[in-house]
């Protein structure tokens, strides 16, 4: 009697993995797994009212560019070109942003840099999901950016291509920035 009791049971047991293994995931639980999956963030827009200071440009190498014979990534560390830079999100969903950038076109034989700051510049901004948008206007023409930014409680950053770096940087190639490929650039929550 007690084998086919442990027999029953047994029996039992297996039915059961099978009918339970058998089953598909409804919609939902594959939803969930999707969502899950792309670790899809979304900003809070009031989060980002505010005003922020720049406080890393972090490059993809090693820079020198005040020829001290130290590099560093974080091109703050290497002049003070750009201390100035900041940005202020209003909850009216216009900004204000004061701009920098390195001129390596300067002095006597064109290889020296110089620094052009305090431009500063408005616009519109939003964010949708982990996007920054702004729209800024320059000599009345609107260009869109599009940024996924990192957000965290007072510090925010993106990503700024070899590309969108002349917008910090005029470089004839040859500069000490020349090789710089990415800028990771950060700012914290001033008030």
């Amino acid at each position: 009697m007690k084998n086919t009791f442990n027999l029953g049971t047994r029996f039992f047991v297996l039915a059961l993995v099978i009918i339970l293994g058998s089953c598909e995931p409804n919609d939902e639980d594959i939803m969930a797994a999707d969502i899950s999956e792309t670790n899809l963030t979304v900003i809070d827009r009031d989060a980002m009212v505010g005003e922020w200071q720049l406080t890393t440009m972090q490059a993809d190498s090693l820079v020198d560019l005040n020829d001290d014979g130290i590099g560093h990534e974080n091109i703050l560390e290497e002049t003070t070109c750009f201390d100035s830079m900041g940005i202020t999100f209003y909850d009216d969903g216009t900004f204000t942003t004061v701009n920098s950038k390195l001129d390596f076109n300067y002095g006597p034989n064109g290889d020296e840099f110089k620094c052009l700051s305090g431009r500063t510049d408005h616009g519109t901004w939003d964010i949708e999901n982990d996007e920054l948008i702004l729209n800024l206007e320059i000599n009345a023409e609107v260009y869109t950016d599009r940024k996924i930014i990192n957000k965290e409680a007072d510090k925010f950053g993106f990503d700024v291509s070899k590309f969108e770096s002349s917008q910090y940087v005029d470089d004839p190639g040859d500069s000490h920035a020349s090789h710089i490929l990415v800028l990771a650039v950060e700012y914290t929550r001033v008030n």
